[in-house]
């Protein structure tokens, strides 16, 4: 599996993996994520904590949001770091998304998922601010991005509320998040992606106190 169960990894930096009035967000918030996968072939093989990152969110009063990935991870088989950094800031006008700028910066490895980047990133955004359904009736909630349809289909399940995001009529994310019917999530738990080749990959939040937080 080195050509599948070790490179695909990388997108799972991505996204983490959304109305439209913007909530309210902080003007800077930053969170972190531990990277796992996993190969469900004809045998299931798991790979934990191969990777962290991290993303920072803005949101500025002209209404402009942006955010910040950062992460790198290691591949299980060539034991190559991947590493990528992305940046960009988008402008939300009904149900259109509008890209202001945007910057890429990756290790040779992980450019091959530069385009599933760009494709995905306002969605990171958008799935943790945007206010969850009214009630625990699924709901779903359509966009438009750089000339493709894209979907966020909510589900309340086992208490968490499941948001799948699909692109063109494609799975390409699960993202759980909790707090209350109606207004912005107080938080992600988990965020699930579905690769290629049998590999099904996670982000899950890292609770361990901050660098700056520990102590010496």
């Amino acid at each position: 599996m080195r050509a599948s169960g070790c490179t695909v990894v990388a997108t799972s930096i991505l996204l983490v993996l959304a109305g439209t009035v913007l909530a309210q967000s902080p003007g800077n918030l930053e969170e972190r994520f531990i990277i796992n996968a996993q190969y469900r072939g004809a045998v299931t093989k798991t790979f934990k904590d191969v990777g962290r990152g991290r993303v920072i969110y803005k949101r500025t009063p002209d209404g402009t949001f942006s955010l910040e990935i950062v992460g790198s991870l290691q591949n299980p088989d060539t034991r190559e770091m991947l590493r990528l950094n992305a940046a960009a800031a988008f402008v939300l006008r009904g149900q259109m998304i509008q890209r202001v700028q945007q910057k890429i910066d990756m290790s040779e490895e992980a450019k091959r998922y530069e385009k599933l980047v760009t494709h995905n990133l306002p969605f990171v955004y958008l799935a943790r601010f945007q206010p969850l359904p009214k009630t625990q009736e699924p709901e779903e909630v359509h966009y438009q991005f750089d000339g493709r349809e894209y979907l966020l289909r909510y589900a309340t399940v086992e208490g968490a509320v499941e948001a799948t995001l699909f692109e063109t009529g494609t799975m390409i994310g699960k993202m759980f998040l909790y707090g209350d019917y109606g207004q912005p999530p107080k938080g992600l738990t988990k965020a699930r992606m579905v690769g290629a080749n049998h590999l099904v990959f996670s982000l899950v939040i890292d609770r361990s106190p901050s660098p700056s937080t520990r102590g010496d």
